[in-house]
């Protein structure tokens, strides 16, 4: 469907940017998608979705400085986006900068609090950074309470992770 739209608007950013999801997603083939995003952006310079999609190839390739400009530019678009800000913390986990990751999963909660991984990349944080098995188990417990569902695959991870850190 994403090459179809391409051959009946070539200069649709829409379409080029679905291109860039499908090389993405389907076919895993960064950088041609990162040539259909950057084509897209080229049209549309603020489009949070090929933000997005550029912040989250840099990542998959390790160029975290990049990951961040980008995730950064989407969010001064959109401070609202509990996505968005997950997404920037995700990737300053992973740059094990873990004080300003906790920052955005925090802003990220505020505005959406009903997300299963925000809590438990919280969670991982506070066993990253101090090995703080009581605050780990305190943010699941504290999701649970807040009918954060206990069958989430990731929330069960960490969940796991925690209690084997823990030695249960």
């Amino acid at each position: 469907a994403a090459d179809k739209a391409l051959q009946l608007a070539p200069q649709s950013a829409d379409a080029h940017g679905a291109m860039g999801w499908y090389y993405y997603h389907g076919l895993r083939d960064y950088d041609n998608a990162l040539k259909e995003f950057n084509l897209a952006l080229s049209m549309q310079p603020n489009n949070l979705d090929l933000l997005l999609g550029l912040g989250a190839i840099y990542r998959r390739e390790g160029k975290f400085d990049e990951s961040v400009d980008y995730f950064r530019r989407a969010i001064a678009s959109d401070p609202r986006s509990a996505k968005l800000l997950a997404e920037l913390g995700n990737t300053l986990t992973v740059m094990r900068n873990y004080t300003e990751a906790d920052r955005f999963y925090d802003q990220s909660l505020t505005l959406k609090p009903d997300i299963a991984d925000t809590y438990a990349e919280k969670s991982l944080i506070a066993l990253l950074s101090k090995g703080d098995i009581v605050s780990s188990e305190k943010i699941l417990n504290d999701a649970r309470q807040r009918g954060i569902s206990p069958n989430d695959p990731y929330f069960i991870y960490s969940w796991i992770f925690t209690n084997v850190i823990a030695g249960k």
